[in-house]
């Protein structure tokens, strides 16, 4: 039941989603057969006693959600074939369930940092510190940006240049607006290319470039700086919509800009810089005591 169930979900999911739905369905079904809870006769009392197993193995909440909420789809199925009773998944699994996600401010670099950090990048002639000042000038993620092709400037009939950013981790395409600096820079990545016609970042060898080396090309740029939290490549992303946040761009550009579908989004990732909030409250204050 479990294989028939990964095949409807085939024609209208990403394959890496149909492999983490298969992954949370062998580990749901080695459960039960450890229980000895045959999926038919499954009950409230077993599903509780499962969701206890997942907390006790220190999941973070997100991961957790998203495997209760695979079984519930699972679930869900099975009740359409016949083979749980109509409304059992409602009696089964309830939103009450579900765990809270914690909420995070964003952590964008601190200015001073910032500065030096693309100081640093823009004088190096490695291409992977190069990948990650593109980052910090775009907000790409790191696998848009290890994933971005080589013809991946546009111009628009005003002569304004754009980076189309290619189906990424929300399966949208995007254009982000490259000033006169950062339009030269993807120039230059450019003409490091051996091969062209493929993507922008490669190895000598033409293949796609890896994570772990622009962290660790992260970590090389980042020497002596004193931060309270190490600096990530998602903390690039978070810098640059901050940034343009509290430049006075209004949110749903921003939105589009981050390649966002919920404004939500937007708001978790790019929320308004303490400074930004400090200097706000300070204009209202003064507004205030005039009138």
């Amino acid at each position: 039941q479990a294989r028939r169930f990964l095949e409807s979900l085939a024609p209208t999911r990403k394959l890496s989603t149909v492999r983490g739905y298969q992954t949370n369905l062998r580990q749901f079904h080695l459960w039960l057969d450890a229980e000895r809870v045959p999926i038919e006769t499954i009950e409230r009392r077993h599903i509780e006693s499962w969701l206890g197993w997942l907390f006790e193995r220190g999941l973070h909440p997100s991961t957790r959600l998203a495997i209760i909420q695979h079984i519930r789809a699972y679930l869900d199925w099975l009740a359409q074939q016949g083979l749980l009773a109509p409304g059992s998944p409602d009696l089964l699994l309830r939103s009450s369930d579900l765990p809270k996600l914690p909420q995070y401010l964003p952590r964008p670099i601190p200015r001073d940092v910032d500065a030096v950090l693309q100081q640093r990048l823009r004088k190096s002639r490695s291409l992977y510190k190069l990948g990650l000042l593109l980052m910090r000038r775009t907000g790409l993620r790191i696998g848009e940006l290890i994933a971005l092709p080589y013809d991946c400037l546009q111009t628009d009939p005003r002569g304004h240049v754009l980076l189309k950013v290619p189906l990424g981790k929300l399966d949208t395409e995007r254009l982000v607006p490259l000033d006169d600096r950062t339009a030269k820079l993807v120039s230059k990545l450019q003409r490091k290319s051996r091969r062209k016609h493929h993507w922008l970042l490669q190895t000598p060898t033409g293949k796609k470039t890896r994570y772990e080396l622009y962290r660790q090309a992260l970590l090389e740029s980042c020497t002596g700086f004193s931060l309270p939290e190490p600096v990530t490549t998602h903390r690039l992303r978070h810098t640059y919509a901050t940034t343009l946040l509290a430049g006075g761009m209004n949110l749903p550009s921003v939105m589009r800009i981050l390649g966002h579908r919920d404004y939500r989004m937007t708001l978790r990732y790019a929320a308004v810089t303490n400074e930004t909030l400090v200097s706000e409250y300070a204009t209202a204050l003064e507004k205030s005591e005039s009138r």
